[in-house]
Formats: C-alpha cells, sequence, structure tokens
C-alpha cells in the first residue's frame, strides 16, 4: 500500500505529523548509517505510543518547493482582500470562520469558507 492511500482511508485531518529537524535532540553519525534522537507529545504505554509512528523521508528542496508554492498561492486568493477595509467580525454564521493571517494588514482579518 502506498503512503498516500494510507493517509486517504486514515482522513488526512487526522494525521498529525513533527519535524524531525525540530524535534531531534540528538544526532549521531555512524559507520551503519545516522541514529536520531527525538522528543514527542506521545504518551506510552507497556504497548508504546498511544498513536503510531511512522518515518517518512522526503526530498529537502522538493519539500521546500512546494511549501513556497503553497505560500504563494494562499498569498495570490489573499490579495484582493489586502485592500479592503477592516471589518467586523460576523455573526454566529457556522460556516464561515475568522483568522488573522500574516499576509494581511495589521488588524485586516480574512473569511475562510469552512468545507462541510
Amino acid at each position: 500500500m502506498k503512503m498516500s492511500e494510507l493517509i486517504r482511508r486514515y482522513g488526512d485531518d487526522k494525521v498529525q505529523f513533527q519535524n524531525l529537524d525540530q524535534c531531534a535532540t540528538d544526532l549521531n553519525m555512524g559507520k551503519k548509517g545516522t541514529r536520531i534522537t527525538f522528543g514527542t507529545e506521545q504518551r506510552i504505554d507497556l504497548k508504546g505510543t498511544e498513536q503510531l509512528g511512522l518515518v517518512l523521508w522526503l526530498d529537502r528542496k522538493t519539500v521546500a518547493d512546494i511549501v513556497a508554492a503553497d505560500k504563494e498561492q494562499d498569498a495570490d486568493v489573499a490579495s484582493p482582500l489586502r485592500s479592503a477595509p477592516a471589518r467586523s467580525e460576523p455573526s454566529s454564521s457556522s460556516d464561515l470562520e475568522w483568522r488573522a493571517s500574516a499576509q494581511a494588514d495589521p488588524g485586516e482579518r480574512i473569511i475562510e469558507r469552512k468545507q462541510k
């Protein structure tokens, strides 16, 4: 089974991940490979961690390119709203979500539609 199929069946919104660059506490290069020690918030019991952890290796440059393209796409979507004046928060409409945006001017908020 491919990893993408496993994640699709499990539910993309249910998957948690940790970047080893950000949680590694020790990296040791040996003759047979690298030993990486890292911390996690996952709780343990006699069977191991509560949730199964998998190590997935991806090309750094490809991931950086994908993340940069995604940020550009988010900026392109947000840019028409950037010139709009700041708005007050909506009344209790359950299909709208307000979020502060690093792309927006201070005090400006962007409305996003939640998919149900």
